[in-house]
């Protein structure tokens, strides 16, 4: 009976992939967690994707546990090469319908953060210790934190994180994170000290972010998050500031403006991108300092208008007196 219901469930996902209905796959999704909302109707866009081929989805097995059912769905889908996932979804019944929960992820729980992991992650609990620390920096830096419950789920699969998150984007990334969705990060990196700046860097963007409304343009929500994230540790430890010699960071804003994170792929220029942004941040804080550069964001944040370059250029001016074309001038003559 409840392997029946599970086939209905997931038969009902893909028809609604198929069909383009945003609205008929939400009705297989809980009505109870937010962010998950937020994260599916994402992911659900990716799917629908005209490049998107092939999808499939079969149970392999159910098990009833309490008031919920944990199924394991085996993913199959098309995306330029095939790919073959297989994953554990917690499922429920809510307002009379069986709904998708998410992933079966284990619960740690410290009320201004949740972490969910997967099963037998052993890094769950260093994870843990570095949220609070980086908790606690970047209190220091900005004088606030999150006003709500940040919820952080960590995978020790990199494709794993990819295909449950965005995946069309065509590098395996080992951190995300999106105004209103959790934040995800790989947990299965060689140097594990590489780890505090990533998580600053995505809590940074969730202070930064709430600051400016999410209207300020990448390369900015970018810099600022590299400077007070990744550049608050040790550069020989993290992924981009260990290479800095290695990248042409004498880039003008102009060029900056046009990279585009979801659709890069080669692996160097998106290091030497967001190497650039931290320099271009290291530049502002050197110069105008952190008061400044956040008076910046929330002028961009009271901005009515919908074209984030045009907003940051007019709070830019505002603020700091100078355009992004003469600030992009000064760092390069600052550079070289």
């Amino acid at each position: 009976m409840e392997s029946k219901r599970v086939v209905a469930l997931m038969k009902d996902k893909l028809d609604a992939i198929n069909n383009n209905d945003l609205d008929a796959y939400m009705k297989t999704v809980t009505l109870n967690d937010m962010l998950y909302i937020n994260e599916q109707k994402r992911w659900f866009l990716e799917m629908t994707n005209d490049e998107m081929k092939d999808i499939s989805f079969e149970v392999e097995k159910v098990v009833k546990r309490e008031d919920e059912i944990v199924a394991t769905i085996h993913q199959t889908h098309h995306y330029g090469v095939d790919f073959d996932i297989t994953y554990p979804l917690v499922l429920r019944v809510e307002d009379g319908l069986l709904r998708d929960c998410g992933y079966d992820f284990n619960v740690i729980d410290e009320g201004e953060f949740i972490i969910k992991y997967m099963s037998n992650d052993e890094k769950a609990w260093m994870f843990h210790d570095m949220i609070r620390q980086a908790f606690k920096n970047v209190d220091s830096i900005f004088g606030r934190i999150p006003d709500f419950t940040v919820e952080i789920k960590i995978f020790s699969d990199k494709e794993m994180l990819r295909q449950r998150t965005i995946p069309t984007i065509p590098w395996q990334f080992s951190a995300w994170g999106e105004p209103n969705e959790s934040l995800k990060f790989f947990t299965g990196l060689e140097n594990v000290n590489n780890y505090a700046g990533l998580i600053q860097h995505e809590l940074d963007h969730m202070v930064t972010l709430d600051v400016c409304a999410g209207k300020a343009p990448q390369w900015m929500a970018e810099g600022i998050a590299m400077k007070y994230g990744n550049g608050s540790y040790e550069h020989e430890d993290d992924l981009v500031l260990s290479k800095m010699d290695q990248y042409d960071i004498g880039v003008p804003i102009s060029i900056l403006k046009e990279f585009n994170l979801y659709t890069a792929s080669d692996i160097d220029l998106i290091g030497e991108y967001y190497a650039t942004c931290y320099m271009y941040f290291y530049y502002l804080d050197k110069y105008y300092g952190i008061d400044k550069i956040m008076e910046v964001f929330r002028e961009i944040g009271l901005s009515s208008d919908t074209e984030k370059d045009r907003i940051a250029e007019m709070a830019i001016q505002k603020v700091l007196g100078i355009s992004t074309a003469k600030l992009s001038e000064k760092y390069l003559r600052w550079i070289y």
